[in-house]
């Protein structure tokens, strides 16, 4: 990102993560994870606070598709990915299985 790029950001109106999340098409909490991993950038304007803004110029580019259209489509997938292994993960420790690669050869 360029000193022009942030500053065309900057110049606009803020919005909310509920807000980015409305125009992202996505939920909030993929939004902050997207803040966590600096595909965003967000900051609370009281330090004590929980709120979080966001330049709306960013998240409207980035909803608007080039050169970021795969972006969203990728990272949504990587999550995607994780929450299932995740789940596998779960199901077979909650059955008390062992993955197949753990298992002991049969005698």
């Amino acid at each position: 990102m360029d000193d022009k790029t942030l500053k065309r950001w900057a110049s606009g109106p803020l919005c909310t993560i509920a807000q980015a999340a409305a125009l992202l098409g996505v939920s909030s909490q993929t939004v902050r994870r997207m803040v966590l991993h600096g595909h965003l950038i967000a900051w609370r304007p009281n330090p004590a606070g929980q709120k979080r803004l966001l330049y709306r110029r960013q998240v409207e580019d980035l909803a608007a598709g080039p050169p970021d259209a795969g972006y969203i489509r990728f990272f949504l997938s990587q999550m995607q990915q994780m929450r299932q292994t995740r789940q596998t993960q779960q199901r077979v420790a909650g059955n008390g299985l062992r993955c197949p690669h753990e298992q002991q050869p049969a005698s």
